[in-house]
């Protein structure tokens, strides 16, 4: 087993034994889209050592199901879901379908080849346990990704998903 592998797994395993203690989110998360290229990159919070976290694109009318799903914290749902859904792409480190962000610094975990479309991104973290959906991440071209949603737009929900991001923005709760 490669040294990164080693770490890998020790780093998830501290964070699953770390993260059953109720805390406040003891990471954060920004991303970015470079081309077809998506990720997201969790950092702990000062004070912090470690947490695990997972993130999914999903279509925006399927981000409040996607959401739901996680909020047990059960993270091997992150590649459940990937597998029963084409149109959910789990981002990866390698081929671990989570992040392990410590007080060394950040972790980051991409899709590449991401099909052009307009996306929400789903991500949830083992500290909270509280999902939290990033809207409207155009990955593509303008014309490509707006194509792509249109072709989607029947999948999930779309009103149920709108009513639902209104109210996570109400309650200031989009992360």
């Amino acid at each position: 087993m490669s040294r990164t592998r080693i770490l890998a797994a020790t780093a998830l395993a501290a964070g699953l034994t770390v993260a059953a203690a109720p805390a406040a989110s003891a990471a954060t998360v920004t991303h970015a889209v470079n081309g077809t290229t998506v990720s997201a990159t969790f950092t702990v919070k000062p004070g912090q050592w470690i947490d695990t976290c997972a993130a999914l694109l999903a279509p925006s009318g399927k981000a409040p199901e996607i959401a739901d799903r996680l909020t047990s914290g059960d993270l091997s749902d992150v590649v459940g879901t990937a597998d029963r859904d084409p149109s959910v792409i789990a981002l990866r480190a390698g081929a671990l379908p989570v992040a392990a962000p410590t007080g060394l610094g950040p972790a980051t975990i991409r899709a590449t080849d991401v099909p052009p479309n307009v996306y929400s991104l789903v991500t949830v973290c083992l500290s909270d346990r509280t999902p939290k959906i990033t809207p409207f991440i155009m990955v593509g071209d303008p014309l490509s990704a707006i194509g792509g949603s249109l072709a989607t737009l029947g999948e999930g929900d779309p009103v149920a998903a709108g009513s639902s991001l209104l109210q996570k923005a109400i309650e200031g709760g989009l992360g």
